[in-house]
């Protein structure tokens, strides 16, 4: 059988969503209980809010920031990054356009 785009498309997703558990999905909760667009956090506000460790919040954000579940707007001058977690559509969205930026530059005449 031979698979749609879409399905491709949406096994992809489910394979990243599968990357969410333990720990990382733990901070994941966190940044999504903490932050929104106006206003996100570093670790540092974000450890300051929640009691988390520093050493079990930071390795976890990097994760999350590869993985696209957390967005980084900006940085803060000795705390690194200012964060805020994406929602799943948000994840789903940027996904999506990125698969599809993918398929383009592999197969420019698509674009036509």
């Amino acid at each position: 059988m031979k698979l749609t785009p879409a399905q491709i498309r949406n096994a992809a997703f489910r394979e990243l969503i599968d990357q969410l558990h333990g720990q990382r999905q733990t901070v994941l909760d966190l940044w999504r209980q903490h932050t929104t667009g106006e206003h996100p956090l570093t670790t540092a506000e974000l450890a300051d809010k929640t009691g988390f460790s520093l050493l079990t919040l930071r390795p976890r954000t990097t994760e999350l920031h590869q993985l696209g579940f957390l967005q980084c707007v900006g940085r803060v001058a000795r705390q690194g990054g200012l964060y805020r977690a994406l929602s799943t559509a948000e994840v789903r969205r940027r996904h999506q356009a990125q698969q599809q930026a993918d398929t383009l530059a592999q197969h420019p005449q698509l674009s036509l």
